[in-house]
């Protein structure tokens, strides 16, 4: 009986020991897995940054080609007024006396103030100007009792075409 209970006691001792260690590659196969569940939870952070920084970047590169868009667009309507501008100032000079003499100011479109030498070479003063594209003819402002443009009528065709 007594060789029984030694041997029930190693049997139990020798349980007990492969439990032990048993458990103690649980305990270690569980602190790898939570080492390696740190480590995701940290890839998974700096993944959700890289991307974050991605749409900032994606969306300031946008922001910045919208700008260069409206920029270009700007200025091809800048330089689509400014050849209106010159087309308008070159048919003014071609109803001027002196033409080389002509000095502008507010042109806007087909609009503006026009002030040139007269027949005796002296400056008349600024007029107003309009310019009609459609039946290419230039109406320029004149005090003279006999012109078609006075003050009055080019007062109400300002309105309606430079307004």
């Amino acid at each position: 009986m007594k060789y029984l209970i030694i041997g029930l006691l190693v049997l139990a001792s020798g349980m007990f020991y492969f439990m032990h260690q048993s458990n103690k590659a649980s305990a270690e196969r569980l602190k790898q897995a939570e080492i390696a569940h740190q480590q995701k939870l940290e890839r998974e952070k700096i993944d959700a940054a890289n991307a974050a920084k991605s749409a900032a970047e994606q969306k300031a590169q946008a922001e910045l080609d919208r700008i260069r868009e409206n920029e270009a667009v700007q200025k091809a309507e800048q330089d689509k007024q400014q050849a209106q501008i010159e087309l308008t100032a070159q048919k003014v000079k071609e109803q001027l006396i002196d033409s080389d003499s002509a000095k502008f100011r507010n042109q806007k479109g087909n609009c503006g103030e026009v002030n040139s030498k007269n027949r005796m070479g002296g400056y008349v003063g600024y007029s107003r100007y309009i310019y009609d594209p459609a039946n290419d003819a230039v109406m320029i402002e004149s005090d003279s009792k006999n012109s078609v443009f006075t003050p009055q009528v080019m007062d109400a065709l300002w309105s309606k075409s430079c307004g």
